[in-house]
């Protein structure tokens, strides 16, 4: 083989080498983008459908504002990461057109981060699984409960009794002890809690001049207020209250998570005064005791900080 075929030979080792190298570039970038594609179009559905159930709980009061407004800035979060990926799917597609983009020599370090996100976004789906499932099964969860005024406090009263307290033990430890089975089950998934407590009032006026009249218009720093407002601080008084008794009960349950260190608890009580519980029901009456309630929710989320 004389001098100028030798060269020729070599040239072309060279060229088949590079075109290797290529199309196993190219190869690997269209397997990580075809990865990436079905795993975002499955965890949008599982996102849109979480969207549709969150909405059906609000609908029949199975959920209040606060923990509403919770699920979804954990759903914002999730749908944001996947227009990230939906972002850099379509930078490295439009790369993909043109061959010569995976020459080596051509093959920059922009394009190799995207691809690298990418491809990192498809390792991490077991992880981001474990997220979905948690969100699946609070939506799921009964995670309300309607609280009788008559068993804790004393007519016209926005204080518990102290010799009641053990009554709102009863009714709380319970629902503690599932919060704790479903923290302690996800304890791999950075999580927060939530417990909530929305008062309600008939429409019943409160008697002007009674104790109770002065006490609720002195929380109101008003003379004459109106019976709308005195029933709206009656209700977020007697939420309140429920609220502080449950913080102490907690303290006496900590050990019960086994991540409480690390746990997140937000509490939340307020009042709605006369405004109806529940859509569902259609024959309310101004003096009616389905009216004179507390609804206690709670739940148990990703803490977005981590998504």
């Amino acid at each position: 083989m004389n001098k100028l075929m030798r060269q020729f030979v070599v040239f072309l080792l060279a060229v088949v080498l590079v075109s290797c190298g290529t199309q196993k570039r190219l190869t690997h970038a269209k397997q990580v983008v075809e990865q990436a594609k079905q795993i975002q179009a499955s965890e949008n559905q599982s996102l849109n459908t979480f969207t549709l159930d969150i909405e059906e709980k609000a609908e029949h009061s199975e959920t209040d504002s606060i923990i509403n407004n919770e699920y979804h800035i954990v759903l914002k979060k999730l749908d944001e990461n996947l227009k990230k990926i939906e972002k850099k799917i379509s930078l490295i597609e439009l790369s993909m057109q043109d061959k010569s983009n995976f020459k080596k020599a051509a093959f920059n370090k922009q394009l190799a981060r995207e691809l690298a996100f990418v491809d990192s976004f498809n390792l991490s789906v077991n992880k981001r699984q474990e997220i979905y499932t948690l969100l699946r099964e609070a939506i799921k969860m009964k995670a309300f409960s309607l609280v009788d005024l008559a068993a804790f406090f004393g007519s016209g009263k926005y204080r518990i009794p102290v010799d009641h307290f053990d009554k709102v033990r009863v009714f709380v430890e319970p629902i503690i002890d599932s919060m704790a089975a479903f923290s302690n089950k996800f304890k791999e998934v950075p999580h927060i809690a939530r417990m909530v407590f929305v008062g309600y009032a008939d429409a019943i006026g409160v008697k002007e001049g009674s104790e109770l009249y002065n006490e609720l218009a002195w929380f109101l720093k008003q003379e004459a207020p109106t019976k709308e407002k005195l029933n709206m601080v009656l209700s977020d008084l007697r939420a309140k209250e429920l609220l502080a008794k449950t913080k102490t009960i907690m303290t006496g349950n900590v050990n019960k998570f086994s991540n409480y260190n690390h746990l997140k608890i937000g509490y939340s009580g307020y009042g709605l005064g006369e405004k109806l519980p529940f859509k569902s029901i259609k024959d309310y009456k101004e003096d009616d005791e389905r009216r004179r309630i507390v609804l206690f929710y709670w739940c148990i989320l990703p803490d977005k900080a981590f998504l």
